[in-house]
């Protein structure tokens, strides 16, 4: 993962929605490479779509499995 989809992760985290205009006005990419990100991001279940062009974490507790001995 690219530093710039780590940003938008964790400007999601601290801001709750992300939206391509808030990433274009936050580190001045595109419009365009701001949806590519978002859009990658979605595809990786990294985040997941709350409204019509906004997205949040997807907030999914991770999975790990740790055997017990018995």
């Amino acid at each position: 993962m690219n530093e710039t989809k780590i940003n938008i992760l964790n400007y999601a985290a601290k801001h709750h929605i992300v939206s391509a205009p808030c990433l274009v006005s936050e580190y001045g990419i595109k419009t365009v490479t701001a949806r590519q990100y978002l859009s990658d991001l979605y595809k990786a279940h990294e985040l997941v779509r709350v409204g019509r062009g906004e997205y949040a974490l997807s907030g999914k507790q991770q999975f790990s499995y740790e055997p017990t001995e018995e």
